[in-house]
């Protein structure tokens, strides 16, 4: 817990205030066929809930090809114009498809970067699909199986649970429009066991009705639209907007000159201390 969590614990607008993070500056890359439009293999969607949330999204792409990128050409992320560090930005999410290594100096730049306190989000997809980006990470590469995982045997790592509209499970119920429901584990916060207050899920898979239990499954091998019916697409956004939420550096994770004003204000303590009006004294 943060120290300024720690501080005002109590205070009954702490709940309040928490609910407003620090707007976060996050730069975005991809590459191969990969892009920020609204095709098959676009994340046009995905952006959007990010920045409707407030936050800053930087997109750019490794070989400079195509949509809506705001950071033209083949980006390097140790050459780039504007200088990947924590001085520009919050957070660095990487979706690979191309299995072309980083060079050298640029694992170096992004190292360096999450040693700096930056956040750092990595994907690709089965077997070595982008394994040029997120294989070379530290931390990141041995977080998940970059090379082994089937895409076509019966060996093949499916998540799809629920099928069409056909009742009949198939490839075709792997699209955005078909969520898929996962049963994510509670922890215990140390209270009694039969109590519920005493378990909750991991915070990037919390929700006001209580967990995340709906993603996207593949989304990639589809088009990308909003499944329905809307409960589910809102917990997908929020397990989106939590995990932007979850790697914000520690120094912005709280927009501190609001912050520490706000909780002075109502601090408690600060109440009791004003003095009444008017003065009785002169």
């Amino acid at each position: 817990m943060h120290n300024l969590e720690l501080q005002f614990r109590g205070n009954r607008f702490w709940e309040i205030i928490w609910k407003f993070p620090c707007p976060q500056k996050i730069l975005m890359v991809t590459d191969s066929s990969l892009d920020f439009g609204a095709g098959g293999f676009g994340l046009s969607e995905f952006v959007s809930i990010i920045t409707n949330a407030g936050h800053t999204v930087a997109t750019a792409h490794r070989n400079g090809s195509g949509l809506n990128l705001t950071i033209p050409g083949n980006f390097n992320l140790t050459t780039a114009a504007t200088a990947v560090t924590t001085a520009h930005y919050d957070q660095i999410w990487l979706f690979g498809f191309s299995t072309t290594t980083l060079s050298a100096p640029e694992q170096a730049t992004i190292a360096q970067f999450m040693q700096s306190g930056g956040g750092v989000f990595a994907t690709g997809d089965h077997e070595t699909i982008g394994a040029g980006m997120g294989a070379n990470i530290p931390r990141v590469r041995t977080m998940r199986n970059w090379s082994t995982i089937p895409m076509v045997n019966p060996n093949r790592h499916d998540t799809v649970l629920d099928p069409g509209a056909n009742n009949v499970k198939q490839f075709q119920d792997q699209a955005y429009a078909i969520p898929q429901r996962i049963y994510p584990m509670s922890f215990s916060n140390g209270g009694p066991d039969n109590v519920g207050s005493s378990w909750s899920v991991h915070p990037v898979l919390r929700h006001l009705s209580g967990a995340v239990d709906y993603l996207p499954d593949h989304p990639h091998e589809s088009e990308c639209l909003a499944p329905t019916p809307a409960p589910e697409y809102r917990k997908i956004q929020r397990y989106f907007l939590n995990t932007v939420r979850w790697l914000a550096p520690r120094g912005r994770r709280l927009c501190w000159p609001f912050l520490q004003v706000a909780l002075v204000r109502f601090d408690f303590e600060i109440a009791e201390l004003r003095l009444p009006e008017p003065h009785p004294c002169p």
